[in-house]
């Protein structure tokens, strides 16, 4: 890992409905799902301490109360979490406009259902030279399908296609790891709003939304034959 020190908050998204996981998500947050004895946001959140990221933002919604239970201010891990409660669903960019009274300074935005072991570092030190709206984290997959599909020109995103069905001509998708400025809130209405389906594009539309390609793994646990080949394979 690189030794330089990440001096950032970060939100780690974790409202979501685990539909694809049900019957396991009827009770249970998808972030909450086992993987080798402890929850897959407790893997998210040990990767991101690893990393010298402790100050973190949960933003929860279904069974958060779970969540909030399980982690409480996260002092057992050796970190300092603080929640933003979706009372109902208000999408990926909704539960961050929730959460924006945290954040006054650029912060990583992390996706706490996905395991990945790669290093953050150079997102941070890109983002903090070229000081755009985000940069997001890419990872090179063979299928592509599951993901957030992006276009380079240099080191700024030009498309994003989100899970498309065929190979249109890109396999970097999106790691679930960016950077954002404040400025983003900026774009951001009140209400239920996607940053993959609505934001992105206007970001990219302003040539405000770059990228770092990082090595390492990515894994999604979103369905049962994922969340099952993570249990085997996540170490």
């Amino acid at each position: 890992m690189n030794s330089e020190k990440l001096n950032a908050k970060v939100f780690l998204l974790a409202g979501g409905l685990g539909t694809r996981l049900k019957p396991f998500t009827l009770e249970t947050p998808k972030p909450m799902m086992p993987i080798n004895g402890k929850p897959i946001l407790e893997h998210v959140i040990m990767q991101l301490k690893s990393q010298g990221l402790t100050d973190i933002v949960i933003g929860i919604g279904y069974f958060g109360d779970k969540i909030e239970k399980y982690f409480k201010d996260g002092s057992s891990l050796g970190v300092d979490i603080k929640y933003s409660m979706e009372q109902i669903a208000l999408g990926t960019a909704g539960a961050l406009k929730l959460a924006r009274e945290n954040f006054d300074e650029d912060f990583f935005f992390v996706n706490g259902d996905t395991l990945f072991d790669f290093d953050i570092s150079g997102i941070y030190t890109e983002h903090k030279t070229y000081k755009p709206i985000g940069t997001m984290g890419l990872i090179s997959v063979e299928d592509t399908s599951r993901y957030g599909v992006a276009f380079l020109d240099g080191k700024r995103i030009t498309k994003f296609v989100e899970k498309p069905k065929e190979d249109i001509g890109s396999h970097l998708i999106n790691a679930g790891v960016m950077m954002l400025s404040p400025r983003v809130f900026d774009y951001i209405p009140a209400g239920h709003h996607s940053l993959e389906k609505e934001i992105f594009p206007v970001l990219i539309k302003d040539g405000s939304l770059n990228a770092v390609v990082c090595k390492g793994r990515l894994l999604q646990c979103d369905t049962l034959e994922l969340y099952e080949f993570a249990q085997k394979n996540w170490l």
